[in-house]
């Protein structure tokens, strides 16, 4: 009976959320819509990352190397929607990102995968003689029976010190809540080897300190103080995705950073349109251990 009625209440719910959703869009119809920066405004961020004398580099996809990629790595028919999806090269190019800046290909290396979640990213590299694991504070059930999908926090991480060569937050560090994401620089750092490297991408970045909430979470306050708040009304079930000025990835990142022996660079990404279509990736970080 119980399975019956947790069954009856789990299809109550699917069949109520899309007008429990257009009830909460209404309801917040007042309410300041997120959009990404675009044209001049990357300009403008540019500038102000140079004021607090934080470098930039340049980097240019290889379209024959991203070819190679995906000839490698077979990702699965249906992952984020496919490859017919609007995001399925966008996906592609943050694996591909972190294959190449990390150097993915060297044999034995211990490399985590943070936040993926559901992605099969940690299984491909094993194929391919990479000790990779995937961490993320659930692990789905088709990952259960892998010993290395690991749930735990990432600013708790299960590794000695100075014990993992690579790490990357494909789309995920963004939604770190509250001190998160200052608190994972540091435990990187404890974390990573002499010369190892921490990749976020994309690093998300605006004109202003701001971050958005999906309808079901506008209602609370769960972004950084000083922030501004913005509404996404076309995703679900996001407290806070965070935006950085070039001020607060200062104070919250590349200064803790430095201090726990980290050193910052930020990516600038050259030729979007050789990653295909759809592609927003635009600014990259990648945090090194100094030797």
């Amino acid at each position: 009976m119980r399975n019956l009625a947790a069954r009856g209440l789990g299809l109550a719910r699917r069949v109520m959320a899309p007008f429990y959703g257009r009830y909460l869009i209404h309801k917040y119809r007042d309410a300041p819509v997120y959009r990404a920066p675009e044209g001049a405004e990357f300009h403008e961020i540019d500038a102000a990352l140079r004021r607090e004398g934080i470098a930039l580099q340049p980097w240019r996809i290889d379209p024959r190397e991203l070819a190679r990629f995906g000839e490698l790595h077979q990702f699965p028919a249906g992952y984020h929607g496919g490859r017919g999806s609007r995001v399925w090269d966008e996906k592609m190019l943050e694996h591909f990102v972190a294959w190449s800046v990390l150097d993915l290909r060297r044999a034995g290396l211990r490399y985590v995968d943070v936040a993926g979640a559901s992605s099969p990213w940690a299984m491909l590299l094993r194929a391919n003689a990479v000790e990779a694991f995937c961490i993320d504070r659930s692990v789905p059930e088709a990952y259960r029976s892998l010993d290395y999908y690991l749930q735990c926090d990432a600013t708790m991480l299960p590794w000695p010190d100075a014990s993992v060569d690579a790490m990357s937050l494909q789309c995920a560090y963004e939604m770190f809540l509250d001190e998160e994401d200052t608190r994972f620089v540091r435990e990187a750092a404890r974390v990573l080897r002499p010369g190892g490297t921490v990749l976020v991408v994309p690093l998300y970045m605006h004109t202003h300190a701001c971050y958005y909430a999906t309808p079901d979470h506008y209602a609370r306050e769960r972004g950084d103080p000083g922030a501004r708040k913005y509404l996404r009304k076309d995703a679900w079930q996001v407290p806070a995705s965070r935006k950085y000025s070039a001020r607060t990835l200062m104070d919250r990142v590349l200064a803790p950073a430095r201090l726990a022996g980290l050193e910052g660079v930020v990516h600038v990404l050259q030729n979007p349109q050789a990653g295909g279509t759809g592609i927003y990736l635009h600014y990259f970080l990648t945090l090194t251990r100094r030797a």
